[in-house]
């Protein structure tokens, strides 16, 4: 213990000017300088196998491996007696791994490499860019709607009413979904682009059609698609990234600018979400790990930080922030009446049980209307391409307006109805219908399949939060002895975890925004685990996917050849088709 460091002090000169041959990894390397070291006896004490088991680890140090270099020239040149040598470093690995001083791993040393810091600048910099725009992206999304959704829903009480909207929102959401198609059409935008969960798994994103994704996300948010602005800012963050990685700051490695690339996609989420770290835990929590998880964390939350100061310095205020003195009251009221009590655990559960059929029910609607639209545009292929790409988005948009009339609280993704759930839904004496609300929770579920499979553009996750806030002021009302607070902070999250794999993310989120304590968090995160794993973990959601699957390969099958051949001439003289071939 004494003696090694001695030689990193005293000999650092001499090391420093040794050459390690890059030609050969740290484990060849090592394999090599032990072969020629070892002799004899010293070779079956300290064998060559175990010198490159022992410092395989010291390539997590740096690229250069320093530990690896010092160690095996102080015992090629300085050390006098070999023997004490290795039976010093065979100790060292014997108690490697074991108690609880052995076991701490060493950290990586990534902050001394200037790829680091030029990551983190370069993030740093988008990261101002993407605040600026997604304060755009949001005041759009927030103000348009309230144009032409006049109805001050914090306010009023019968603003979610049965029949009380007005007819002219039809015209509103047909006109939306007739520009949403026309865009489409115009610049022949892919049906098979991936979401942003395909997106921050591929840790790429095609910057050719980022900005337009971002356009038609604004649009159809805009004019009242239930779809959430997750896509639109984590597609135009990953693109711009994307696109600066491959034409204007090169990177050394593809890890590097994976990296990058998901910094680009986080940082927009961290002015989204209540606390900037929320964006960072999102991107980790959907992506495979790329660097040690200290690394990957730091470079996701710095950019995320900075857009989150950009964004809330300008407005002060982030997206997700429905906080108001209504929503303080109900957790200070169940810190104070019941705080935690063991049964809370057992409705955690529960909850995270009927959350689970919730968001099996939102898949089956989700899936059927699909299969809708599908065959609407399979009608639609023989008359040409504009009506295939217009006709949807404008059919799916009559059908929104005629909703929203008949439930305006089903108007937009959520947003607006955030104050109106919590100020009336969940008070001692719930001043809204139970009926109401079930139908404003169903009809929102069945808006959000038209949003997705009639051509708008958008996310799930914040349209699946506002259905969780119906389900919980449902709750409340039909067990009111239960805490107002647990029953939206836990419904809030945990149907769009059924498969939406963020535990942590979520139930930080819902602990964040109902300023609950350490216990109260307890049934949230046992809920939106419960409901995961009903939904996914027992393969109940692939096998509706597979079924899903076949179904489609037969009707294919079924189809005669002068449709087949109607369906390929369309797709081979679309411009997008022959660019992906």
């Amino acid at each position: 213990v004494i003696f090694l460091p001695t030689f990193v002090v005293t000999k650092t000169k001499m090391i420093e000017e040794i050459k390690y041959p890059r030609s050969l990894n740290a484990d060849e390397y090592i394999l090599d300088r032990s072969r020629s070291t070892f002799s004899g006896n010293n070779r079956d004490t300290f064998s060559s196998a175990r010198t490159a088991r022992t410092f395989s680890s010291a390539r997590l140090l740096e690229d250069e491996s320093i530990l690896v270099r010092t160690i095996s020239v102080a015992m090629k040149n300085f050390d006098p007696d070999l023997a004490v040598t290795c039976a010093a470093l065979d100790d060292i690995v014997k108690h490697n791994g074991e108690g609880n001083d052995g076991d701490v791993p060493f950290p990586l040393g990534f902050a001394r490499t200037t790829e680091f810091w030029k990551l983190i600048v370069t993030s740093g910099m988008v990261a101002v860019i993407l605040a600026f725009v997604a304060l755009g992206f949001v005041n759009c999304i927030d103000e348009v709607p309230t144009q032409w959704a006049t109805c001050a829903y914090g306010n009023d009480r019968d603003c979610g009413d049965l029949y009380t909207g007005e007819f002219y929102w039809i015209g509103v959401t047909a006109g939306t979904g007739f520009c949403v198609g026309f865009l489409r059409y115009l610049f022949s935008y892919p049906d098979n682009l991936p979401g942003i969960f395909k997106d921050i798994q591929l840790c790429h994103v095609e910057p050719k059609w980022a900005l337009l994704t971002f356009t038609l996300s604004a649009i159809s948010i805009s004019g009242g698609a239930t779809l959430g602005p997750e896509q639109a800012l984590g597609n135009l963050g990953g693109g711009l990234a994307t696109y600066i990685s491959q034409h204007i700051v090169q990177f050394s490695n593809s890890d590097h600018q994976k990296l990058f690339i998901l910094a680009g996609m986080a940082s927009p989420l961290g002015a989204l979400f209540p606390a900037p770290m929320l964006g960072a835990t999102m991107v980790m929590e959907l992506s495979d790990p790329i660097a040690t998880y200290m690394e990957f964390l730091i470079i996701l939350s710095i950019p995320c930080t900075i857009s989150f100061a950009v964004f809330y310095g300008m407005i002060g205020d982030t997206y997700t922030n429905f906080v108001s003195t209504q929503t303080q009251q109900l957790s200070v009221q169940w810190i104070d009446d019941q705080n935690f009590q063991g049964y809370m655990i057992m409705t955690g559960f529960a909850i995270g049980c009927v959350s689970a059929a919730l968001s099996i029910t939102s898949l089956v609607i989700v899936g059927v209307t699909k299969q809708i639209f599908k065959r609407i545009r399979s009608r639609l292929q023989s008359k040409g391409k504009f009506l295939t790409e217009v006709v949807p988005p404008v059919i799916g948009g009559i059908v929104i307006g005629a909703i929203n009339w008949a439930l305006p609280a089903t108007v937009g993704n959520g947003k607006l109805i955030f104050s109106w759930i919590i100020n009336f839904g969940t008070i001692t004496h719930p001043l809204l219908s139970r009926n109401v609300l079930m139908c404003t929770g169903f009809a929102r579920m069945v808006l959000l399949g038209v949003s997705m499979n009639s051509g708008f553009v958008g996310g799930i996750i914040f349209p699946l939060l506002t259905i969780g806030l119906i389900a919980g002021a449902v709750m409340f009302q039909m067990y009111p002895y239960l805490p107002v607070a647990l029953c939206e902070s836990t419904f809030m999250v945990s149907i769009a975890c059924g498969f939406v794999p963020l535990p942590i993310t979520f139930t930080v989120m819902s602990a964040l925004l109902f300023f609950l304590g350490a216990y109260q968090s307890i049934p949230i995160f046992i809920a939106v685990v419960t409901s995961y794993t009903i939904v996914c973990g027992t393969g109940f959601l692939r096998t509706l996917s597979l079924r899903a699957q076949q179904q489609e390969d037969e009707e294919n099958n079924n189809k005669t050849p002068a449709q087949n051949d109607s369906i390929v001439m369309s797709e081979t003289t679309n411009p997008s088709f022959v660019e992906r071939k």
